[in-house]
């Protein structure tokens, strides 16, 4: 190249090429916090050409210069450096690993570190960055979920531990003082974070953010950056929700809001630069420094995209996480939305305070209870002077499946500091109480949702409406909906301290030395309100001796109060699961029906097998049911003439008729119609929705679990009905786990005339908890899961083939449509679909020098 032989002026040239920016490109200077300078060209294209090429060149302060290459599509290109003098014949050098001795590191983004025994520009810091790259055409599997980055502090600085749960809250863009960010294309704007005391990010407090049109925020100074690469990625601090080349149009927002608690940014409805591939995100900064990301829509398939953290520098060796990989502990899963139509959650009162004063005309306010859901809640009384039994105790209260609670207790527990990072302390006086937000926790309270709550300064917490009562009595205790953590006339002093602190996954409220009223006796309690409904409650201190009430109230006093020893019930374990128990004078519990539980990711075994399921006649009159397994089966196919497809939606359940058949008997009793559930059972009596995939779930109700859990049908599956002569088939077929398209599941039910049923498996790929067997409806004394597999049929009759007679329609008002009949003729049915290879993928190779045929086009 004669610039490197002729005079001029020194030279570095990291790629000797004539290039020019242009409305995709771009090239930027910035100095590093060590002194040096960073040089990019980010898709820079070649004169004349389609090809691209981004680059970064690095001058530290000691005179070392490094080069990265993170795209070079240009051919005939020079590297190298000029002294500025001229050279009549330089020797090519072919630049190597092996020249800085180093081992290649096959990653896809600017990876290679600095050469051995030089001084690298950037911070060792990757530990908890927590960045996955996602290339053009490779689907985020996020969507539906929330990513959880949580600090964490250590003797390096700070990073960040990160996991993952399904579902999550949708703080809604309308929600009042929410403002509209006028972002236009590649444009950021600052944010103040003033309203919650600053933010935290990385150990650097920030008084400030920058919220970037490109689906990142941005810390000490804004960015617009479309490129979503790697190495800009970590060019400053930040928080990458979804980093790519998005445009907002008539149809997309972006806003913010804060209360004081917490900065929700949203993207929604956001395209893709020259797409219509819509994206719907939503970026939580907490006080206490955890960041939570959710995921409602991501469509962008068609450019690159980058999702994590960056603390601005450049780790010593990048590799992609996979940030679906980690589960939160203790996070369950809400009831899913279609479609993850946001929730409303905030300000439901319209006052812009962002916290919610019943109104009894606001239909999303939910309206007490007047009558008692399901018998007493557990509440325990004491009287003056009696000693509380519970300190050093942790009470743990769980909700049922019929909306109430039950309580056990267990030594020790963990106690959070009252004024650790990110908590607000309540100047509450005497007999006082302070609304708080819940929104984002979605907690649900005897089975209504709440989204504030009233915390007292005589040790309760109230939902619905505030409450100054201080006299610890019964009648007052069940007055509200409430949480006695303890429940008596206290009164906050200098040495006092009543706190509140929303986490992602639970609130946590905290009483510490607060004294009973005219006395110096202190109390020191905290209750936790978890995500899943459940309530946990600590006490490390309680010298009060005036009444007291410890326990949880409805809002309506039973009518014959038992007083409870909340002392008497030892948890077996910190999280223990409730056992319903029998209902009086209904089925017998004794005897368990055919039943298997399968844990989350343990496989099912019956895939290519049928387990037929007889019914059996005690000598009590009662009915019960044996299990046995065959190899094979015989599949009806769900093409067959007068097949009827469900329009199920997720988590659906719809009537089907039984009249043709005349009815089916199942645990002694007929029924004229049975409930198809989207999820995988069959129900009898009522309509289901549950979609958890567990054992106290499934027994809740008459049930056939084929396998019962968490499905969605969508447009490649579908759930049918066929009723013959002697038997209904309902087929789930393609049906994909709920999250998740790449798990499917084919399996067939078959409800003979004489109360056989047969459940045949040709495809099950779910991984979440599911449930496989009957249910009488009744909760077994002791359950005990089933190996339905270990159980071999040995006089397997051959299955009559389908028979049809013409005519078997409906019940009027069923809504279903009337079945085509088919010609009475015997139709044999065929053996389950087995999985055909998929065909060869479309691969065009271009050779060099060979023109790229498909430039400017889209494939």
């Amino acid at each position: 190249m004669d610039l490197f032989c002729d005079a001029g002026p020194p030279r570095i040239a990291p790629l000797a090429l004539d290039v020019y920016p242009d409305d995709l490109s771009s090239i930027s200077l910035k100095r590093l916090s060590n002194g040096g300078l960073a040089v990019t060209y980010d898709n820079v294209k070649e004169y004349g050409q389609d090809n691209r090429q981004t680059f970064q060149v690095l001058l530290t302060s000691d005179g070392t210069i490094d080069i990265y290459y993170a795209q070079v599509d240009s051919a005939n290109v020079a590297v190298g450096l000029s002294g500025g003098y001229a050279v009549s014949s330089p020797e090519p050098v072919v630049f190597s690993e092996s020249i800085c001795g180093q081992t290649p590191h096959p990653t896809s983004e600017m990876t290679t570190p600095a050469p051995t025994g030089m001084p690298t520009v950037f911070d060792d810091n990757e530990a908890g960055s927590h960045t996955q790259e996602f290339p053009s055409y490779q689907p985020l599997d996020l969507v539906g979920r929330t990513v959880v980055y949580s600090p964490v502090d250590d003797p390096d600085g700070q990073h960040y531990s990160i996991c993952v749960f399904d579902g999550g809250t949708w703080v809604p863009t309308d929600a009042p003082g929410t403002a509209e960010l006028d972002l236009g294309d590649d444009d950021s704007i600052p944010v103040s974070l003033e309203g919650m005391m600053g933010f935290t990010f990385f150990g650097v407090p920030y008084s400030e953010c920058f919220v970037g049109s490109n689906g990142y925020i941005t810390f000490r100074e804004g960015d617009s950056s479309f490129s979503a690469s790697i190495l800009v990625h970590f060019q400053l601090p930040r928080i990458s929700a979804l980093f790519c080349d998005l445009s907002r149009d008539e149809n997309s927002t972006v806003t913010w809001l804060s209360n004081g608690y917490v900065t929700v940014v949203t993207w929604e409805e956001v395209r893709v630069f020259g797409t219509e591939e819509r994206q719907s995100m939503q970026v939580t900064m907490y006080r206490d420094g955890t960041i939570s990301v959710m995921y409602a829509k991501a469509e962008a398939i068609s450019s690159d995209r980058i999702v994590g953290l960056s603390d601005g520098f450049w780790p010593d060796e990048f590799v992609s996480e996979d940030l679906d990989s980690q589960q939160c502990l203790g996070i369950l899963t809400p009831e899913p939305t279609s479609e993850w139509t946001p929730v409303r959650t905030y300000d439901t009162d319209g006052d812009d305070d962002f916290v919610n004063t019943p109104n009894p005309s606001d239909d999303e306010n939910i309206p007490l209870p007047t009558e008692p859901l399901v018998g007493q809640p557990p509440v325990e009384e004491l009287a003056a002077y009696r000693p509380l039994d519970l300190i050093g105790h942790t009470v743990v209260y769980t909700p049922e499946a019929n909306g109430s609670y039950s309580s056990c207790v267990y030594s020790g527990g963990d106690w959070l500091p009252a004024l650790s990072p990110g908590s607000y302390e309540l100047d509450l006086a005497d007999d006082s109480s302070a609304q708080v937000s819940l929104a984002g926790l979605n907690f649900t309270f005897f089975g209504a949702r709440y989204d504030t709550a009233f915390i007292g300064s005589n040790g309760y917490v109230t939902f619905g409406s505030e409450d100054s009562s201080y006299s610890g009595t019964v009648d007052s205790h069940f007055s509200l909906p409430r949480i006695s953590a303890l429940f008596c006339d206290l009164t906050p002093d200098e040495q006092s301290t009543i706190s509140w602190q929303l986490k992602p996954h639970m609130a946590v409220v905290t009483w510490e030395e607060i004294k009973a009223w005219d006395t110096e006796l202190r109390q020191s309690m905290q209750a936790t309100l978890h995500r899943d409904g459940t309530i946990t409650v600590m006490y490390t201190k309680a010298q009060a001796n005036s009444p007291r009430v410890v326990g949880l109230s409805e809002g309506i006093q039973p009518d014959d109060f038992v007083l409870d020893d909340l002392d008497s019930q030892q948890c077996i374990s910190s999280s223990p699961i409730p056992t319903p128990a029998a209902t009086p004078d209904g089925p017998d519990n004794t005897k368990q029906p055919p039943t298997e539980e399968l844990w989350t990711y343990m496989p099912l075994d019956l895939i290519g097998h049928t387990v037929v399921y007889r019914p059996l006649l005690n000598t009590d009159n009662t009915y019960s049911y044996s299990a046995c397994v065959y190899n094979g089966g015989n599949w009806i196919p769900s093409s067959l003439p007068g097949t009827v497809l469900l329009p199920l939606g997720d988590d659906d359940s719809l009537e089907v008729s039984l009249s043709g058949l005349g009815g089916f008997a199942f645990f002694g009793t007929n029924y004229s119609s049975v409930f198809v559930g989207s999820n995988g059972y069959i129900t009898f009596g009522m309509a289901n929705t549950y979609f958890s995939g567990t054992i106290t779930d499934h027994f809740a109700l008459p049930r056939i679990s084929a396998l019962f859990c968490d499905l969605s049908p969508d447009a490649t599956s579908s759930v049918s009905w066929l009723l013959a002569d002697d038997r209904l088939v309902v087929t789930w077929e393609e049906i994909r786990s709920y999250g998740d398209v790449d798990q499917r599941q084919s399996f067939q039910a078959s409800l003979f005339s004489d109360g056989t049923i047969n459940v045949m498996y040709a495809k099950a790929q779910a991984t979440s908890p599911r449930v496989v067997g009957l249910s009488n409806g009744v909760y077994p004394e002791s359950f005990v899961s089933d190996d339905l597999d270990s159980q071999e049929c040995v006089d397997v009759t051959p299955i009559p083939p389908i028979h049809y007679t013409p005519g078997p329609t409906l019940d009027p008002g069923t809504l279903k449509p009337t079945p085509t009949p088919m010609p009475t003729s015997t139709t044999t049915s065929t053996p389950a679909p087995t999985p055909s290879p998929p065909p060869p993928a479309p691969l065009q190779v271009f050779h060099r020098e060979e023109p790229f045929g498909l430039a400017n086009r889209r494939v």
